[in-house]
């Protein structure tokens, strides 16, 4: 019987915010950052090797905007949100179990706070995306 795991996705144009979860340990495993390709490369791979489904940050799901920055900050989110999609098509196509999963305001979190949370290592870094993709899948 194959390990049951959780992988959070906060999707990015540049890099994608990536954590794996057991379940049984009921810890993070692994926070990174991937590119779009390694990013399907990785989901694959955890797809043959575990029980999986995936929890995907699904921004487009908010009707209204919950970012300031004017005209910049729009485009990019509405191009973070396109990455989303197109991650939750590959896993449509690959048979893989995922849920959409509305932001819940964790890109606000620090350092300190998501290791207060998650018991993940304070002298371990995080970024803005890990932490994020972290609280996706942590606890379940």
């Amino acid at each position: 019987m194959k390990e049951k795991v959780l992988i959070g996705i906060d999707p990015d144009v540049s890099l994608n915010g990536f954590s794996l979860y057991s379940i049984g340990k009921k810890q993070i495993l692994t926070l990174q950052v991937y590119d779009l390709v390694d990013l399907m490369g990785e989901i694959s791979l955890h797809n043959q090797l575990y029980d999986l489904t995936v929890h995907l940050e699904a921004g487009w799901l908010i009707n209204g905007t919950w970012h300031k920055g004017g005209n910049g900050q729009a485009k990019r989110v509405g191009a973070n949100h396109e990455i989303g999609r197109q991650i939750e098509k590959f896993m449509i196509k690959q048979s893989i179990n995922y849920k959409l999963i509305k932001p819940a305001g964790y890109s606000s979190y620090k350092h300190e706070l998501f290791c207060n949370i998650t018991r993940w290592p304070l002298k371990i870094k995080t970024n803005p995306e890990t932490r994020v993709a972290g609280m996706l899948v942590y606890g379940y």
